[in-house]
C-alpha cells in the first residue's frame, strides 16, 4: 500500500535519481573538480561544462523534495540522467586517451630502431632542399633520423584536450547565457524552482561534453593504424606540428628496399670475368648506398670484408656513379655516364633485347672500357604503394634522394602510380644538406612526436594521418559546439514557449545522436 502511494513513488524517484548521480559524480570526482578550476584559471573544457551540469543537476534534484507535488504531477522533469551521461561521455574521452597512450609506450619502450621525423628548421637549408615543392614562401619539409631514446612522450601524449581555443570560449559563455535566461525566466514568472530547471537544462543541452571523445577517437585510431604498420603519432602535438606539411625527404632505399630489386642476368664485355665484375660493382654501390646496393650484397652474401677500398666517389646526377677501386677508374651507371667518359656502349637495338617488362640495364666500366652490363627490374610493394598513394593524394610532396641512375620520377610514379606533380628527384646540392642533416649529431634526444621503426610504411602512414587529423578532429569538435549551441537554443524556445524544457529522454537522444555523429565525421576524412 506504501509504495503505490503517489507521494511515495515520487520521493523513491527523485532518491533513486539523486542516488546515481552521486555515485557517478563521486566516480568522476576527478573530472569535476579539475572542470571547476579550469573554469576558474579561464581555461575551460569540455570537462567544464559535465561538471556544471552535474552540479546544476544534484542541486536540482534535491529541490524536488520540497516540490513533490510538482513531481507527482508530472510538471518538473528532473535531469540526473541527462548530466551521467555527459560524464560517462567524458569517461569514454577519457578512456580513449589511455588507450591510445598504453598503446604508443609499447612503441617507446621497445629497444629497437627507431627514426624521428624532424621538421628542417633552418630556412635556408629548408629551401635548398625543398623548393620544389612550394611556389611561394618558405617550404616546410620533414625528413627521418635515427634515434635513440624519445624523451618529453607522456608530455606530448596528455596534451589532448582541445581547449584551448573554442572550447575555453564557447563553455564559460554558454554557462553564463545559461544563468543569464534562467534569472530572467524566474523573475518573470516568480518560480525560483522552475529556474533552477532551465537553468540545468540549459547547462545540460549547451555542454559539449563528448568534445573529448570526439577529439580523442579520431587520434586513437589514427594511431593505432600507424603503430600497425609501424608508425607512432604521439597525439595532438604531432598533428599540430606536422599536420602542415608540405614534403617529406626520403631516400630511394626507403622506396625500394632489399627485396624490392632484382638482378635478372649479367652480360659480360671484353673478357671480363663475371666474379671481378660483381666485387667492383658491389664495391661501388656499397660504398655509396641505394637500390643498387642491396642487389650485389645479396649477391655476395653481404660479406662486405671482401670487397675492395673506393677512393673518389662520385654521383653524377641522373647518370650513376664513379670512384677508384684498386687503382682502377670504375663506372657504375647507366649508357649516358659511359658515353660522357668516353666508354663505348651497345646500341639501342641490342639493349632493347634486355629492357622488356620494365627492365632497366646497369653498366659497368673498369678502367676505360666496358665490363659488364647488369639487368635488373624495381618492383613496389603493395603496402608502400599505398603509403605513398595516401601521402601524395593528401598534398605532400615527395622529394626523393637518389644515387641510382634508374630511379628516375617517372620509374617512381609509373612503378608507385603517382601523380608526378607530387614527385620530386633532389639535386646533388640539396641531396648533401640532407646527408648532413642526417649525419649531424643531436645534443639532446628526441622529442616522441612522430617516429617509426625504420618501415616506409610506418613514416609515411604517420604523416599522412597528422595531415588529416589536423582539419578531421577540428571538424569533430566544431559538430560538438554545433550541436550544444543548437541544443541551448531549442531548450530556451521551448522554455518561453511552452513553459517547458525538452523532456530527458529527447534530450538523451538528442546529445548520443550529436556525439555519435562528430565521432563519425573524422571518418569521412579518411584519417
Amino acid at each position: 500500500l506504501l509504495l503505490r502511494h503517489p507521494p511515495f513513488e515520487s520521493y523513491l524517484y527523485v532518491t533513486l535519481n539523486l542516488f546515481f548521480l552521486g555515485v557517478m559524480a563521486l566516480i568522476n570526482h576527478r573530472v569535476i573538480g579539475e572542470g571547476i578550476v579550469s573554469l576558474l584559471r579561464m581555461r575551460a573544457t569540455g570537462d567544464t561544462g559535465a561538471a556544471l551540469a552535474s552540479l546544476a543537476a544534484l542541486a536540482q534534484t534535491v529541490v524536488q523534495y520540497f516540490c513533490i507535488d510538482s513531481v507527482t504531477a508530472g510538471e518538473t522533469v528532473l535531469l540526473a540522467p541527462v548530466a551521467g551521461l555527459l560524464l560517462l561521455f567524458g569517461s569514454i574521452g577519457r578512456l580513449m586517451m589511455v588507450r591510445r597512450v598504453g598503446l604508443n609506450f609499447r612503441f617507446v619502450s621497445f629497444r629497437g630502431e627507431k627514426q624521428v621525423a624532424r621538421i628542417i628548421e633552418d630556412p635556408r637549408t629548408a629551401s635548398e632542399i625543398g623548393r620544389s615543392a612550394v611556389a611561394m614562401g618558405d617550404p616546410y619539409v620533414c625528413y627521418y633520423k635515427k634515434a635513440g631514446f624519445l624523451t618529453h612522450f607522456l608530455e606530448n601524449s596528455y596534451d589532448d584536450e582541445p581547449a584551448g581555443r573554442s572550447l575555453s570560449i564557447y563553455v564559460p559563455c554558454a554557462a553564463g547565457a545559461s544563468l543569464v535566461v534562467a534569472v530572467v525566466y524566474g523573475l518573470l514568472t516568480q518560480r525560483a524552482a522552475e529556474a533552477l530547471s532551465l537553468f540545468t537544462a540549459l547547462l545540460c543541452a549547451s555542454c559539449p561534453a563528448a568534445a573529448m571523445a570526439a577529439y580523442a577517437f579520431p587520434l586513437l585510431r589514427a594511431s593505432a593504424r600507424a603503430l600497425r604498420r609501424g608508425g607512432m603519432i604521439v597525439g595532438r602535438e604531432a598533428a599540430e606540428r606536422v599536420g602542415d606539411l608540405d614534403a617529406v625527404v626520403l631516400d630511394a632505399l626507403d622506396l625500394f628496399p632489399a627485396e624490392s630489386v632484382l638482378l635478372h642476368g649479367i652480360k659480360t664485355f671484353s673478357g671480363a670475368r663475371i666474379d671481378e665484375a660483381i666485387l667492383d660493382a658491389a664495391a661501388v654501390s656499397s660504398a655509396a648506398g641505394g637500390p643498387l646496393s642491396s642487389v650485389f650484397l645479396r649477391v655476395i652474401e653481404n660479406r662486405t670484408d671482401i670487397l675492395p677500398a673506393v677512393d673518389s666517389l662520385v654521383y653524377e646526377q641522373e647518370m650513376g656513379l664513379s670512384g677508384w677501386v684498386s687503382g682502377r677508374r670504375v663506372l657504375v651507371g647507366n649508357r649516358r655516364l659511359l658515353e660522357n667518359h668516353g666508354v663505348d656502349v651497345p646500341s639501342r637495338d641490342y639493349e632493347s633485347r634486355y629492357t622488356h617488362d620494365g627492365r632497366e640495364l646497369v653498366y659497368l666500366s673498369t678502367a676505360g672500357e666496358l665490363s659488364a652490363m647488369f639487368v635488373v627490374s624495381y618492383l613496389a610493394e603493395e603496402g608502400i604503394m599505398k603509403a605513398l598513394r595516401s601521402l601524395t593524394g593528401s598534398g605532400i610532396t615527395l622529394l626523393v634522394r637518389t644515387c641510382d641512375p634508374n630511379v628516375t620520377e617517372n620509374l617512381i610514379c609509373e612503378t608507385f602510380e603517382l601523380d608526378s606533380y607530387y614527385v620530386e628527384l633532389m639535386g646533388v646540392t640539396a641531396g648533401r644538406a640532407y646527408e648532413r642533416l642526417r649525419s649531424a649529431k643531436d645534443s639532446r634526444n628526441p622529442e616522441a612526436l612522430l617516429a617509426s621503426n625504420g618501415r616506409l610504411e610506418g613514416m609515411v602512414t604517420a604523416l599522412t594521418a597528422c595531415r588529416r587529423l589536423r582539419s578531421g578532429v577540428g571538424l569533430a569538435v566544431v559538430a560538438q559546439i554545433v550541436g550544444a549551441a543548437l541544443g541551448f537554443g531549442l531548450n530556451l524556445f521551448l522554455a518561453f514557449t511552452t513553459g517547458l524544457s525538452l523532456p530527458p529522454l529527447y534530450m538523451l537522444g538528442y546529445l548520443l545522436g550529436w556525439s555519435i555523429l562528430s565521432w563519425i565525421l573524422p571518418v569521412f576524412r579518411k584519417v
